[in-house]
């Protein structure tokens, strides 16, 4: 994906059906580490020691030590394969996930929206049609030391619980005016 343009994703996920005894999360990752790239488990959520990167971190599950989670399911937008909320590495958030309920491992799917405006440098994070989360980052120079050509996907991970975690990519995910065929 081009960081020099505007993007507007949209995607559901499935954050899993149990609250209690799932875990742990999934990240939407903006990356220049390759299609191979593997973060840590469990509480890394797949995006843990990553490297180059901007993460948006949908976590389901509270890991006070060392990433200081706060108890509900929430969202953070985190750079560089850092997943602690307290470090400098956490560029905004956390905040609860949904904003009418705390637990997200409910078995639905949510509408997920990712936005980048290069011009105001504004990247904003929706979910359930909520805005819940942005911040003001120059990401290429920033992040990416000027590069504006970075990889994009999705990571997830458990570690001694378990849940089901999908992603479902819209057909127009990327609103492009040309038709694409994702699946």
């Amino acid at each position: 994906i081009d960081l020099n343009q505007p993007f507007d994703l949209s995607f559901e996920m499935l954050l899993g059906y149990s609250d209690v005894n799932g875990a742990d999360g999934m990240c939407f990752v903006l990356h220049t580490q390759g299609t191979a790239a593997i973060g840590a488990s469990g509480g890394g959520m797949g995006y843990l020691n990553f490297g180059t990167s901007l993460a948006v971190e949908f976590d389901t599950y509270q890991n006070q030590s060392p990433y200081s989670d706060p108890a509900y399911d929430h969202i953070a937008i985190q750079s560089n394969g850092n997943v602690d909320h307290n470090s400098a590495l956490n560029l905004a958030g956390p905040v609860q996930m949904d904003p009418t309920n705390t637990n997200t491992e409910d078995g639905q799917n949510h509408p997920v929206r990712i936005v980048w405006d290069p011009a105001t440098q504004l990247f904003s994070v929706y979910f359930e049609c909520v805005l819940r989360l942005q911040t003001t980052i120059d990401i290429a120079n920033t992040i990416f030391a000027g590069q504006n050509m970075v990889n994009w996907g999705f990571t997830a991970g458990t570690g001694g619980l378990s849940n089901i975690q999908t992603v479902c990519l819209t057909p127009d995910i990327l609103n492009a005016t040309n038709e694409l065929t994702i699946c």
